[in-house]
């Protein structure tokens, strides 16, 4: 009796053991993937700053204007791109 009990009290003790590491190597796992996913986020977030400015630079009205009359098309009138924008939002 006193035998079987070690051996229980021993395979009790070494299935904890096993279940702990495992749950140790997924918690380990999870905050690799935590840490990988908050450096992309950052990464994503410069990235969209960075286009904004891009943006913001490229649809200057006074290098829109430069850039028609430097390929010859009529230039940007705010006032028409306005009325354009009201017309096509009837």
């Amino acid at each position: 009796m006193k035998f079987s009990s070690l051996v229980f009290s021993v395979g009790f003790i070494i299935i904890i053991f096993v279940a702990t590491l495992v749950v140790k190597t997924d918690a380990q796992a999870l905050v690799q993937q935590k840490e990988k996913l908050i450096e992309e986020k950052e990464r994503l977030q410069k990235n969209i700053r960075i286009l904004k400015l891009e943006y913001a630079y490229l649809s200057r009205y006074e290098r829109l204007v430069e850039f028609s009359s430097k390929f010859e098309y009529q230039p940007i009138i705010p006032a028409k791109m306005e009325f354009i924008h009201l017309e096509a939002s009837k």
